[in-house]
């Protein structure tokens, strides 16, 4: 079984033993899109591309913004990504059956029409960040890359420490992994249930 596989019905304990890294993603808004398994070597890679019929979701980084996607009544194994994070916040609301998922440029960028529904996610930077991971990157580039993936009525959350090195034109490679402050598996959420790391 691939380890896509195994993220989707298995989220815990893949999320507990695996380092994700989804790519250079470069879509400036929220999209449905699929997910393809590209190598594992000390991390496994995946290839992200826009795909109208995919049940999996990506949502942006925007630059003094929140970057947002809606992810109606998910199915089991759904998988919603952003690019990694090193200073945002990751927080999701529920309003009518609608998961909204937000890339919260610097913790305080959310507008007013976007702070609608009820709040059950939201993972702040001093959860999962340490600035002691730029001072002794040298050269690398340290992220954490979170991922949300539905199962049994709950998003199951996972960060993942990555140090990438670039090779131009925003493509970069996973050249060492890290164990991000506040660990690899988060915990879960739901409409009913709500995870907050503030």
């Amino acid at each position: 079984m691939s380890v896509l596989e195994r993220l989707r019905t298995n989220p815990k304990k893949t999320i507990e033993s695996s380092y994700l890294y989804f790519g250079r993603i470069i879509y400036n808004e929220g999209c449905k899109v699929r997910i393809s398994e590209q190598s594992n070597g000390i991390a496994t890679v995946f290839n992200v591309t826009k795909c109208d019929e995919s049940n999996d979701y990506f949502f942006p980084y925007i630059p003094s913004k929140a970057g947002q996607v809606n992810v109606n009544n998910p199915k089991d194994g759904t998988i919603v990504i952003t690019q990694p994070m090193n200073g945002c916040a990751l927080e999701v609301r529920y309003d009518h059956c609608c998961y909204n998922f937000y890339h919260d440029y610097n913790g305080k960028s959310m507008s007013c029409e976007q702070k609608k529904g009820v709040l059950c996610c939201r993972i702040v930077a001093d959860d999962y960040w340490d600035n002691d991971y730029i001072e002794k990157s040298k050269s690398l580039v340290p992220v954490v890359q979170f991922v949300c993936v539905y199962l049994n009525q709950k998003w199951h959350v996972g960060a993942f420490g990555l140090k990438l090195t670039s090779h131009g034109n925003d493509n970069y490679l996973v050249t060492k992994v890290f164990e991000p402050k506040g660990g690899h598996y988060r915990g879960c959420f739901s409409s009913i249930q709500y995870l907050m790391k503030e």
